[in-house]
């Protein structure tokens, strides 16, 4: 059965449906999805993060971008003879850096020049276990979560980047590009351990050394997962 008239009329949004014309002259008339665009309050710090550094990357004068060109360029050489993904713009490598400081101190400004050194990461070795369960009667009070360990101080200027990332079970494989970040810490003499509320269930928990002055990170290290409860 053909369309009406004015139907055959129709074509893109009408309201909350979307009029699709088909190349035999058939007319569909769908409801209109609008796509999920969740603004949760990490959510819209990641993107002022991304806004303040590109904007940032904009007012580099022509040297100062001339010296993130070659750096990237650089970095993208040594990823490639590694077999590993690279991205040669000097925007995408200055942006990277900035955020990541931006995270780690909001306050802070990045350098408008890029590092002059290789960023090795840190000596030390992290461990995750669950947190002993509160008693019975002080459940849900936050003390659940995971229990971060070092084995030795962080390196002056360093620190210790804390990701978790929920599983479905203990046999679930973790996704490299879901891991969420909890918290920074600075392992010192004394202070070896960093607790991190989560909710129930079981997580994959990851760490990674960042150097601040910079941005430059070491590679995600992953752990065995931890159960929740």
């Amino acid at each position: 059965m053909r369309p009406g008239a004015l139907v055959e009329g129709l074509s893109g949004t009408l309201g909350n449906a979307v009029v699709v014309r088909f190349g035999d002259g058939r007319v569909q008339v769908r409801q209109k999805v609008t796509p999920r665009n969740p603004r949760t309050p990490l959510q819209e710090a990641a993107r002022e993060r991304l806004t303040r550094a590109a904007r940032l990357f904009r007012t580099l004068n022509p040297e100062e971008a001339l010296s993130w060109h070659a750096y990237a360029r650089r970095e993208a050489e040594q990823l490639t003879a590694n077999g590993q993904p690279a991205d040669p713009r000097a925007q995408s490598a200055f942006v990277r850096l900035a955020t990541k400081i931006l995270q780690v101190d909001p306050e802070a400004t990045p350098p408008r020049t890029p590092p002059a050194a290789s960023f090795l990461g840190d000596a030390l070795v992290v461990t995750a276990a669950p947190l002993p369960l509160a008693p019975l009667g002080e459940r849900g009070q936050g003390g659940e979560g995971v229990r971060f360990t070092a084995s030795a101080p962080n390196a002056p200027g360093v620190v210790t980047e804390l990701l978790l990332q929920p599983l479905r079970t203990s046999l679930s494989r973790p996704d490299p590009g879901k891991y969420r970040t909890q918290t920074f810490a600075t392992f010192t003499q004394g202070v070896l351990s960093r607790d991190v509320t989560a909710p129930q269930g079981w997580h994959a928990p990851a760490y990674r050394f960042v150097f601040p002055a910079t941005g430059q990170a070491s590679s995600l290290v992953p752990l065995p997962p931890v159960w929740v409860g």
